[in-house]
């Protein structure tokens, strides 16, 4: 059974689920920056530079309000350590992404350490998530299933989408908006 959602209880989730919708909406548009750049426009590498960072750190923002609502329904622990680690893998990866632009020379492991951290962090919010059941349990095994695969296929090299945790923020800030 859900737990019971007061009118500032629903107001934090769809906040939430707005702020991560935004941060994904600024991570795709970086993708698809990535994609012209390595089409031969490299006078976008700053533009593309920004939009990684903004949606780095709104998604940041976005957790630490899903945090926050998770937090309301006695979920405290999973997800405080869930941004934690999403917290140190995006400073990872903002180094990473500003060493590449100074030197043009990039830093795998760097992008590597966020990824990992990401794929941490998604764990723990898909556990808290069916923890709390604060969210349909669909998305919390999601999102554990997702970190688990996508981290495995990244460390094993075969997939090379270091945002690829990020579809799951996308998915929680759908759940959270389109909650009832």
């Amino acid at each position: 059974m859900a737990p019971r959602r007061d009118q500032a209880q629903i107001r934090l989730e769809r906040t939430a689920g707005w702020v991560l919708l935004a941060g994904s909406a600024f991570l795709i548009l970086a993708a698809l920056l990535f994609g012209a750049i390595e089409a031969g426009n490299e006078w976008l590498a700053p533009w593309q530079s920004a939009a990684l960072v903004i949606g780095l750190l709104v998604t940041l923002f976005g957790l630490i309000s899903l945090e926050e609502a998770l937090a309301a329904n006695g979920e405290r622990l999973l997800p405080r350590f869930g941004t934690v680690a999403f917290a140190i893998g995006t400073t990872s990866f903002v180094v990473a992404d500003a060493l590449g632009q100074a030197t043009g020379q990039f830093t795998f492991e760097l992008e590597r350490l966020y990824t990992v951290l990401a794929c941490v962090a998604i764990a723990l919010f898909g556990w808290s998530i069916l923890r709390s059941r604060s969210l349909p349990a669909a998305v919390g095994w999601f999102a554990i299933a997702w970190a688990v695969i996508d981290g495995a296929l990244y460390l094993a090299r075969i997939l090379q989408a270091p945002l690829g945790p990020n579809i799951v923020t996308l998915l929680f800030g759908l759940a959270l908006v389109r909650r009832r």
